[in-house]
């Protein structure tokens, strides 16, 4: 047996409550990473395209307030 499978085996035997943390956590865990990925991506440059293109659609008076 997987370390996944054995861990999918233990999820299923949680409580409600159990679980609704467990889910919390997970979620948690995943934003911090996608936060770093994001944050790693802008500091090596690889946002600079997406940013410019976002900056010059602003300018043209293509983006609305949120």
């Amino acid at each position: 047996m997987t370390r996944v499978e054995t861990i999918e085996l233990e999820v299923q035997s949680l409580s409600q409550e159990e679980f609704e943390e467990l889910r919390e956590w997970i979620l948690k865990k995943d934003w911090q990473k996608w936060d770093q990925q994001i944050e790693e991506d802008a500091a090596g440059g690889k946002l600079d395209k997406v940013l410019e293109k976002a900056l010059a659609a602003h300018r043209t008076g293509k983006s609305r307030e949120i």
